[in-house]
């Protein structure tokens, strides 16, 4: 009572998303930039190489000289060499931060 309320009312879901999640990452350098502030914040990076294949379920992704892992999502195959788009989210890993996949499709 005789107050207001301090949330903005948004008036798009896009913009809800935004507001809430913070902006999505579209730039493989952005997930290092504060990984305290990128920790699940949503990723979609497009046509980036596939460096190298550790396994079915973790591969490295380089654009330019940065590079990070990435954890695949079940029944994606990829191959070193190949460009792809990868969207997912970034996670915290023992060694620091990851991309956890939702999806990774060719980009060419």
């Amino acid at each position: 009572p005789g107050g207001h309320n301090p949330d903005r009312a948004i008036s798009k879901p896009d913009r809800e998303r935004e507001h809430r999640g913070g902006r999505i990452i579209t730039e493989l350098g952005e997930v290092f930039e504060d990984s305290r502030d990128t920790i699940g914040r949503r990723v979609e990076i497009l046509d980036v190489d596939v460096e190298r294949v550790d396994s079915a379920t973790l591969f490295w992704i380089r654009d330019g000289s940065v590079r990070a892992a990435v954890a695949a999502p079940t029944g994606a195959t990829v191959h070193a060499g190949q460009s792809v788009n990868v969207i997912g989210a970034v996670e915290r890993t023992t060694e620091g931060v990851r991309i956890r996949a939702s999806r990774v499709e060719p980009s060419r």
